[in-house]
């Protein structure tokens, strides 16, 4: 299970096809025989709308012939292990995403596909990174509000203290040995184990803050890009040192003082999250405030239309907009006009979904939230940066 991240939403956001088939279907976790029949339907429905669009029918039943074998494959629908159910297809793309979220099932047919669905996973409800340090096998987890996912750090990255001091004077090395069979909680294979006895404080300490420098070095882009909050966990002094390396200021105030390889995944988001939870909270709260203190200023807009253009001009600042939401329609950037539709003709799509799109693609703050969570009764609202 992977929970997409801004890239990969960008790259869909960007990505344009005569026909972008987006197909969301709440799943059971452990698998369900009406899991795959409801899929099913579902592709039914986008090869009808394939053809309403203008494909022909016998290339619209190849389009869709490998997802009606998917409902044959019971070893894929038992092997789930999650509540959501994402598929994107356009031509040279073929996506399915098992994720931890249940969606209401939907399925589109248009020229860009729908992302409104998948905002919540990592952007308003909380995307951050749990930074788990240990000098003999530090490791690195993408984390939402659902789950925790350990991620490869970048190439080139020292993971342990032996890393950074393998091409020292020999004599440093002493305390080190390589080849070890030991494991750590993830099953990798350690390359070195790090032992203190024999290491002054002071040379241990100015060792470890070597290593967290030349750790900081590679993880600053990758937590420079994704701009969320960063749980240091560690042991002891780890993450004051960390601390002290670190330049992205993205480290969270609070620390996990814990001993990251004694937690499972599991336990180490739970324990993440209820450190970064009020940190969102506080920030939608803030963002809640300033909309009804903008309010009837022209700074604060409840139109669909009149958002849509502002999204595409890059002037939002936040959006909040309903998950239950869906208005179908064509928007033209030259005239900055929006056509209603009511339903999905060639060239429409959904106006919600549109405006979150570009809000996402110009930098701004998207909170997808159910009818009664909205910031007023309207089904969308946003604070203009101008």
């Amino acid at each position: 299970m992977t929970i997409p991240g801004h890239r990969y939403i960008e790259d869909l956001i960007e990505k344009k096809s005569d026909y972008c088939i987006s197909i969301y279907l709440p799943v059971h976790r452990r698998g369900d025989t009406q899991d795959p029949l409801r899929y099913k339907n579902l592709a039914a429905r986008a090869e009808k709308m394939l053809v309403e669009k203008g494909m022909r029918p016998p290339v619209a039943a190849d389009y869709l012939a490998p997802e009606f074998e998917l409902t044959r494959d019971s070893a894929f629908w038992k092997n789930l292990g999650s509540e959501g159910l994402a598929v994107f297809l356009c031509d040279g793309m073929r996506d399915r995403l098992s994720l931890p979220r249940s969606f209401n099932e939907s399925v589109g047919v248009a020229r860009r596909f729908m992302v409104k669905p998948l905002i919540p996973l990592f952007t308003g409800d909380g995307r951050f990174f749990i930074l788990a340090l240990d000098k003999n096998q530090t490791r690195l987890f993408m984390a939402s509000r659902f789950t925790a996912t350990e991620v490869s750090l970048p190439e080139g990255a020292p993971t342990s203290l032996a890393d950074t001091l393998k091409y020292d004077d020999p004599q440093s090395q002493l305390q080190y040995h390589t080849g070890s069979a030991g494991t750590g909680a993830a099953g990798g294979r350690r390359d070195a184990v790090y032992h203190g006895q024999g290491v002054g404080i002071d040379e241990d300490r100015q060792n470890t803050s070597r290593f967290f420098q030349e750790l900081d070095k590679s993880l600053y882009p990758v937590f420079y890009e994704e701009n969320i909050p960063v749980v240091v966990a560690g042991v002891e002094s780890l993450p004051p040192l960390y601390r002290e390396a670190d330049s992205s200021g993205l480290l969270i105030p609070e620390s996990l003082n814990t001993n990251p390889e004694a937690l499972n995944p599991q336990e180490l988001h739970n324990r993440g999250w209820q450190l970064v939870a009020p940190l969102f909270a506080e920030k939608e709260t803030a963002a809640r405030e300033k909309f009804l203190e903008l309010h009837g200023t022209g700074r604060a807009i409840t139109d669909l239309g009149e958002i849509v253009a502002a999204g595409d001009d890059g002037r939002i600042e936040t959006l909040f907009a309903s998950e239950e939401a869906e208005e179908w329609g064509i928007y033209d950037p030259g005239s900055r006009r929006v056509e209603f539709t009511g339903k999905q003709v060639p060239e429409a799509v959904d106006l919600f979904d549109l405006a979150v799109a570009r809000t996402l693609s110009n930098r701004g703050t998207v909170y997808v939230r159910k009818q009664e969570e909205m910031v007023v009764e309207s089904k969308i609202a946003a604070i203009l940066r101008y």
